[in-house]
């Protein structure tokens, strides 16, 4: 949940969120990743050493199938 600064009400995002990227494939970036995967987000991982992303991507098809 956010807060919205216009009126100050709390508004729910969760349903309208379809998308999301996440930059930095590390201890934190893979977990958020994770979690939105399984919420049912399309999740684009990106980071610029690629043998973080390497093993990102070994850990959470480990986790996922």
């Amino acid at each position: 949940m956010t807060l919205s600064n216009q009126k100050s009400k709390i508004v729910n995002p969760q349903s309208t969120i379809s998308k999301i990227g996440i930059i930095g494939a590390g201890t934190m970036g893979s977990g958020i990743a994770q979690v939105a995967s399984t919420a049912g987000c399309v999740v684009k991982l990106f980071d610029l050493n690629q043998a973080a992303l390497d093993k990102a991507k070994a850990s959470l098809e480990k986790i996922m199938t």
